[in-house]
């Protein structure tokens, strides 16, 4: 069973993958990403981050966008947390979220929603990226 610090782990890149490097989003950024990036996307990532955590790895992300940078990431929507062995073979932490909820934490931080969509099943918030600078999250 991977250590559940293995999770927080993102690969962050720009978008011709010609710098990387691993970051844990519970940490602050590196100071030379300060104001580095247009974009930031997370898809399926700052879901398995706790209440603390997410807020503080949001945060984070606005220290390394540009100023008009933009951030997408996607959520699962819904109320509470689960922990589930599904699909992976070790268990996995989920924490579910309401728009109300979201929009509470966002209007906390720096950011502007410039869109917002929901589903059944998921929460995204995802703009177009014209720009050439990108920090992605995943693993």
């Amino acid at each position: 069973m991977l250590p559940y610090s293995y999770y927080y782990n993102s690969e962050c890149s720009d978008l011709h993958a010609t710098q990387t490097a691993e970051f844990d989003f519970r940490n602050e950024p590196k100071p030379e990403w300060a104001g580095k990036f247009d974009g930031f996307f997370a898809n399926a990532v700052l879901l398995h981050a706790p209440p603390d955590v997410f807020e503080n790895a949001l945060r984070n992300i606005a220290v390394v966008l540009k100023e008009n940078g933009v951030a997408a990431f996607s959520l699962k929507t819904g109320e509470g947390e689960e922990i589930t062995l599904e699909k992976m073979d070790a268990p996995r932490y989920f924490r579910y979220h309401t728009e109300a909820e979201i929009r509470e934490i966002l209007s906390r931080l720096p950011f502007e929603i410039i869109s917002f969509s929901s589903s059944s099943s998921a929460t995204s918030f995802s703009v177009p990226f014209p720009t050439s600078t990108f920090l992605s999250a995943g693993f």
